[in-house]
Formats: C-alpha cells, structure tokens, sequence
C-alpha cells in the first residue's frame, strides 16, 4: 500500500530526485521519509507542498488533518 506522501508525489508527476532535492536530503533519506512518512518534517512537508499538484495537496491535508485529531 502507498502512503499518503507516495500518492502526492505521484500524483503532481514527481520524481523520487527532485522531491529529494526539494528537502535538502539523499535520495535515500527521501525515500525512508516516504515509507515512513510520519517522520517527515514542518520544514520538509512545507518544501514538498510547493511542489504538489493542487489535488496532490489534499493528501497532505488529510494526513495532517488525521495526525492531529
């Protein structure tokens, strides 16, 4: 099953390298941070959002949103 980060990203058309690029971090470390997305950072998600797609944006939304309640 992909999370909710995974789906994101797919869904704005992005690679694994430029979501890595975007947070500053190893291709490798991005994609540990996309299995186990609930390790991922405020400064990270933020960086990563300004990359999605406007519908991709709702996935980080809701996983937010469901993290918080």
């Amino acid at each position: 099953m992909k999370s909710w980060l995974e789906q994101a990203r797919e869904e704005s058309g992005l690679t694994v390298s430029q979501c890595a690029v975007a947070i500053r971090q190893p291709v490798e470390v991005y994609m540990q941070i996309e299995k186990r997305p609930g390790t991922i950072s405020l400064n990270e998600l933020r960086a990563l959002c300004r990359l999605f797609s406007s519908p991709a944006q709702q996935h980080v939304r809701y996983a937010v949103i469901d993290a918080i309640m």
